[in-house]
């Protein structure tokens, strides 16, 4: 009897679609590994956001372990944001990332940049609140 191989030579982290973000629940060990999932996710496709905003896109789509514990990013993150964070990665050679409140004054909203007025678009959280200017890595 022969046996038929399932098996594609596609990787198992990229969905038949060829979108590496296509559903919700990644995790990523670091944040290395997510800048090459984010590459990937710009190279791949020419979606508006990293997840499906549906009628919410304030929840978490994927996720992050750091320094300062997971990270999740939601769904409403826009291209151009990840487009910054990549490069701003590859650019400062994985400068850290920093904690700073949020809309509501909890310490938990992870900004790439510099100046937060200049994270527009971003919207990574940590689960629990830490100290303001935490670095992250």
């Amino acid at each position: 009897m022969t046996r038929r191989n399932d098996h594609h030579d596609e990787s198992p982290s990229v969905t038949p679609s060829g979108d590496p973000l296509a559903s919700r629940g990644r995790r990523c060990a670091g944040r290395a590994e997510l800048i090459d999932l984010l590459q990937d996710w710009l190279a791949r496709t020419d979606r508006p956001t990293v997840g499906d905003v549906g009628t919410f896109g304030g929840s978490a789509w994927l996720s992050v372990d750091t320094s300062a514990g997971i990270v999740h990013i939601n769904a409403d993150t826009t291209r151009g944001a990840v487009e910054r964070v990549v490069r701003r990665y590859q650019q400062s050679h994985g400068a850290p990332w920093t904690v700073v409140a949020n809309r509501r004054g909890r310490t938990n909203r992870i900004i790439a940049e510099t100046d937060v007025s200049e994270a527009t678009g971003w919207y990574a959280y940590l689960k629990v609140a830490v100290e303001a200017g935490t670095e992250v890595r």
